[in-house]
């Protein structure tokens, strides 16, 4: 048995403090974003798409989920609504990645190369650049400074913190 450090270890449970799924950030982000058809038209926000009939014509999704999901992440606030009309027709609607959306941006950017690395057999058919560089990009992990970190130096550890203070009457 080797004692080299593996990717995504961490110190045995009894010597972390467990993390209640309630206050899991990745449980309450997949709470939200974890199904097929809210993460496909994150896709199509994130590729340009913004009006109902090109998010059903793209996706080929039933009408009725797609106004289901869209309702669902404005009410999250994940997108916001923007009328429009064209002539001679009634107004209509278009959807915007709110900031908060924007941030899941580089996770859909992460799940498109994982899925492109691990699931085809032919060149993927999308890749990441800058618009100033012209440089590709890819997801991955940074320090604050924006540092690239190799995944095998990454791991993960509860936050310190600190007890609550009472409040003197």
């Amino acid at each position: 048995m080797s004692n080299s450090a593996k990717i995504g270890d961490m110190p045995p449970r009894a010597a972390r403090a467990a993390i209640p799924v309630d206050q899991c950030g990745m449980a309450r982000a997949v709470d939200i974003v974890g199904d097929r058809w809210t993460l496909l038209i994150l896709r199509e926000l994130f590729y340009g798409v913004r009006r109902f009939a090109d998010f059903e014509a793209d996706l080929g999704i039933p009408r009725a989920v797609l106004s289901q999901r869209l309702g669902s992440m404005v009410e999250v606030g994940l997108l916001e609504k923007a009328p429009y009309q064209e002539k001679g027709t009634r107004t209509r609607f278009e959807y915007h990645l709110t900031p908060m959306a924007a941030d899941l941006m580089v996770m859909v950017a992460a799940m498109t190369e994982w899925g492109d690395r691990h699931l085809r057999d032919d060149p993927a058919p999308l890749e990441f650049f800058d618009k100033v560089s012209r440089k590709r990009v890819h997801a991955g992990f940074v320090t604050a400074s924006g540092a690239a970190v190799p995944l095998e130096q990454v791991t993960a550890r509860p936050r310190k913190t600190t007890p609550a203070i009472k409040q003197q009457d």
